[in-house]
């Protein structure tokens, strides 16, 4: 399961705009009230055009499993964001 959920999130995140990124950077990284929410809504919107991320998150049997999921988005996110060289903007 692990690599393939890899996989999942690796090709999530590439076939994601700079934008996206950037908005699940701060979401992800700052954890404010909202901001998994937030993350589950862009995820559960984007579903549609990457089947794989939506079965992914569907198949968590708990809350932590979703929790995991989430921190293995974040760290996949931040190494393509420095890829990519984009400038994380932060909420002040």
């Amino acid at each position: 399961m692990k690599v393939n959920q890899d996989a999942v999130l690796i090709e999530f995140v590439k076939n994601s705009s700079d934008e996206e990124i950037n908005f699940l950077s701060s979401k992800l990284t700052e954890r404010l009230q909202d901001d998994l929410a937030d993350v589950l809504d862009y995820v559960g919107r984007n579903g549609s055009k990457h089947h794989n991320i939506d079965n992914l998150f569907r198949s968590a049997s708990s809350c932590w499993e979703v929790y995991d999921l989430c921190d293995a988005l974040q760290k996949v996110v931040h190494s393509e964001s420095e890829k990519r060289k984009i400038n994380i903007r932060t909420r002040n």
